[in-house]
């Protein structure tokens, strides 16, 4: 067993976990061990990022969903329309499926500077600044791999795929999805890949173990989804991949800027450049495919997943030499 994979146990006088040993040096798991840290502090900032992110974040949607509904809407009318969110339009509904993030993002603010002490940055890792290039070439890489998967399935079945323009209303839409997407994105990888796993880290630090649980409850959230309709097994199980590959990646690279930017370029090429019929929302993307298959998009993640992993970290895996950190 590796010193990466064996628990962490011991714990400081007052319950805060010192750093544990990792094997690059300034993992951001080692963060976990910084400031406050004690299981108990996890616990309870772990409730009230969730009461920001589900319970305020709900109610400041709901207020908005009621000013996008005609007056004298009967509020359960529009609760219910709220879980539809493309029954707003494409651009309110975008918005209120994104509403809710920037309380997500404010909830592990206050939580990691309050109950913590420690900075928010300690969520991406445990160096004094966040490498803004990781994340753009994460991005890059996987927005390259999604438009190559698309285009062979164009490829494959033309007749599925529609294009559309519309200059006006994809222009206000792309504005939209470049300044909402990447909150969206960055919050949910500060939560399950940042705050979760630093949490569980001090459970254990078996990369199964914190790959797993963070893919399970990545996946949770998700199955309210309207497209889950399409497949209630495969598309729960895409979900799961997706938080596992994302956990995975940002145990091997020691930090979470490549997580972020790849989870940033999956939702936005979805929005803006193929989206499907049956998704949370109708987007005005460049394509539209009617014939979404379910299996065929979890096997094409694993191997994009397979991919990626080869770009950033085969030379050095291979090569007997691991990229320092």
């Amino acid at each position: 067993m590796t010193t990466e994979d064996r628990e962490q146990e011991q714990t400081a006088p007052g319950g805060d976990l010192p750093p544990a040993p990792s094997p690059s040096p300034g993992g951001y798991l080692d963060a976990a061990g910084q400031g406050r840290s004690g299981a108990g502090r996890y616990l309870l900032g772990t409730v009230l990022v969730l009461l920001y992110w589900q319970v305020l974040g709900a109610v400041v949607a709901l207020a908005i969903a009621r000013a996008f509904s005609p007056p004298g809407t009967d509020l359960s009318a529009i609760a219910d329309d709220l879980s539809r969110p493309s029954a707003f339009g494409p651009l309110r509904g975008f918005i209120l499926v994104n509403a809710v993030h920037p309380f997500l993002l404010l909830g592990l603010f206050l939580v990691v500077t309050g109950i913590h002490r420690r900075p928010l940055r300690t969520l991406v890792t445990a160096e004094p600044r966040v490498r803004l290039g990781r994340i753009l070439e994460g991005f890059a890489v996987w927005f390259a791999l999604s438009a190559l998967a698309s285009g062979i399935d164009l490829i494959l079945a033309p007749d599925s795929f529609r294009f559309r323009w519309d200059p006006a209303a994809s222009g206000t839409f792309l504005l939209l999805a470049l300044a909402l997407t990447p909150i969206q994105t960055t919050a949910e990888e500060l939560f399950f890949r940042g705050y979760l796993m630093q949490g569980l880290s001090l459970v254990s630090r078996r990369r199964i173990f914190l790959a797993g649980v963070s893919g399970l409850l990545f996946a949770l959230p998700h199955l309210a989804n309207p497209e889950m309709e399409i497949d209630p097994v495969l598309l729960p199980l895409t979900y799961f991949a997706i938080g596992v590959l994302l956990a995975l990646l940002a145990l091997r690279d020691g930090r979470l800027e490549l997580a972020i930017g790849a989870h940033a370029a999956n939702n936005l090429f979805g929005a803006t450049i193929v989206s499907f019929e049956g998704s949370i929302f109708t987007t005005p993307s460049l394509f539209f495919t009617t014939q979404y298959d379910p299996l065929g998009s979890l096997l094409g993640l694993l191997v994009m997943a397979a991919i990626f992993y080869a770009v950033f970290f085969a030379r050095a895996d291979f090569g007997g030499r691991r990229r320092p950190e």
